[in-house]
């Protein structure tokens, strides 16, 4: 914390509740341009406008404190549609850096390790083999399934949050998971709103490449067709469903009944499994098109198929917060950091955690690959 509230915090606040200059002037009973000066820092900001502030937009004094982190400044990196509208990933990314400094807090407050993850020059920057060494890092066979990726992402040192912003929790809009890479030691993924699990354990694999082979980003990704978001999908699909797995199981002839007996096993979606039959060359172009003509003809819409996959639950930030600052945890993290009392309570619920809690199985269905293997 600094001796003095931060006029870019004013414009962290004015991104965090989505409004606009004027809005915020006329909310805080200011001229627009005497508002403008004090986000420029042409003119210091009062202790009575940070305290007006804090009151109106429902935050705590200390939020105006806080000394930004210049990694804050660095680019993130989104799973997102190409229809994404800039002021709506503004107040994301805003949200998400409350998220982040929150993980940061609490993980080094309980000195929870750093993020420990494979060097991509080390294997070519192929995207296979890096998959491959995230599952060697997390004691992973070829064969066996991930049963949690929220999991096997905390065990690695990476933080995990899920329904990143309340507002956007039954329409996340355009936007479903992002990161910045930047942050190398305590990274952190968010997912935007509810998503069915699979859609979930994708874009939490995604996040997961940018998190390792793209730190050296230095400006936003502005296309869905940007290589490096190829990179980041054929790398979950490389993760979840390994090339052993995938030439065994998927071929030029598999019926979507048998999509759908992969997905039980692997928590991964149908058309996810035939893109990356496609990409290893197992399916060919012609029976992609017929497969997802036959899936539109029975209905199979985006994230509405068959066989569902459990929504996994984060526990590294709850058990860590509740470690440091016991099951009411809220109030004094949020006078601490300066985090709004609502986010942490949304991430977070104060509630008892347990530590040795299990880990969730991926699917409701039974766990046919472990018994094929036992």
């Amino acid at each position: 914390m600094t001796d003095a509230p931060q006029a870019d915090r004013l414009t962290a606040l004015q991104k965090l509740r989505g409004v606009t200059q004027t809005q915020m002037a006329a909310d805080l009973g200011v001229s627009g341009s005497y508002l403008s000066q004090v986000k420029s820092g042409s003119r210091p900001i009062s202790t009575e406008l940070a305290h007006r502030a804090s009151t109106v937009y429902r935050v705590p004094m200390s939020f105006l404190w806080v000394q930004s982190n210049p990694v804050d400044a660095m680019p993130v990196t989104f799973w997102k549609k190409a229809s994404a509208r800039a002021r709506d990933e503004s107040q994301v990314v805003e949200t998400y850096n409350e998220a982040l400094r929150l993980f940061r807090y609490t993980s080094t407050t309980t000195d929870y390790h750093a993020a420990r993850l494979p060097d991509p020059a080390a294997h070519d920057h192929d995207v296979e083999a890096i998959a491959a060494a995230v599952r060697r890092s997390a004691g992973l066979r070829p064969h066996t399934p991930i049963k949690n990726m929220t999991r096997l992402c905390e065990k690695l040192g990476i933080g995990v949050i899920i329904d990143l912003d309340p507002a956007r929790s039954d329409d996340p809009g355009d936007h479903t998971g992002l990161s910045r890479p930047a942050e190398s030691e305590r990274p952190l993924i968010a997912i935007v709103g509810k998503h069915t699990g699979d859609t979930l354990r994708w874009a939490i694999a995604h996040e997961l490449f940018h998190i390792i082979a793209d730190g050296d980003l230095k400006t936003p990704l502005n296309s869905t067709r940007d290589q490096r978001e190829k990179r980041a999908h054929a790398f979950a699909g490389a993760l979840l469903v390994p090339e052993p797995i995938a030439r065994q199981h998927l071929s030029e002839t598999l019926t979507l009944q048998g999509y759908l007996r992969v997905k039980a096993d692997y928590g991964v979606s149908v058309r996810a499994l035939i893109l990356r039959g496609q990409r290893l060359g197992l399916v060919s172009d012609h029976r992609v098109r017929s497969l997802y003509i036959q899936m539109s003809s029975i209905g199979w819409k985006k994230e509405q198929e068959p066989v569902p996959v459990a929504v996994e639950r984060p526990l590294l930030l709850g058990q860590s917060l509740h470690r440091a600052h016991g099951p009411q945890f809220a109030a004094r993290v949020s006078y601490l950091i300066g985090t709004p009392v609502e986010l942490l309570q949304h991430w977070v619920p104060e509630q008892e955690l347990d530590d040795d809690e299990p880990v969730a199985g991926v699917v409701h269905l039974s766990d046919r690959a472990a018994r094929r293997q036992t």
